[in-house]
């Protein structure tokens, strides 16, 4: 492994973020024993933050405002979702720093300049080619607010 960031757990495996690689790796969890080693689609590069459902392990890339599911068995892309953020004058992707799932829907979390006080939920089990997503807003007085109507994004075939 090379350069991990982040690591969580399935009960059973550990899946490792492995930031310049631009690789996930999964241990087994009992021995530490590499399982698979997946390397990233380069939309997907310096994957920083993991999360783990019953079926899917997700990573969100840095710089590339992507969300990437793989498959927890196998640890296989099965897709690459486009997260796009609020307007910026600036001319970067939006990077994305954190992620929790409920095995429902997947949260992605935005705390750097220009973009702070975001966060996109994207539905983490349809079942079609496209996958629904919200934008969020932190307002001043602390309350989140749904700044984007629902919007789909092409998962990677």
């Amino acid at each position: 492994m090379q350069d991990p960031v982040y690591i969580a757990g399935d009960g059973t495996n550990l899946w490792v973020a492995n930031f310049n690689a631009g690789t996930v790796a999964k241990l087994s969890g009992a021995t530490g024993a590499l399982e698979a080693i997946t390397p990233l689609p380069f939309t997907s590069s310096n994957p920083n933050a993991v999360a783990v459902d019953d079926g899917h392990a997700w990573m969100v890339s840095y710089y590339g405002g992507q969300l990437t599911e793989l498959s927890r068995s196998t640890g296989a892309v099965l897709s690459v979702i486009s997260i796009p953020g609020p307007p910026c004058p600036c001319d970067e992707p939006f990077p994305l720093t954190s992620i929790a799932d409920d095995g429902t829907h997947v949260w992605v979390a935005q705390s750097d300049p220009p973009y702070s006080g975001t966060l996109v939920e994207v539905d983490a089990v349809t079942e079609s080619d496209w996958v629904p997503w919200r934008l969020h807003t932190l307002e001043e007085d602390g309350a989140w607010q749904r700044a984007v109507e629902p919007r789909r994004g092409t998962p990677l075939n």
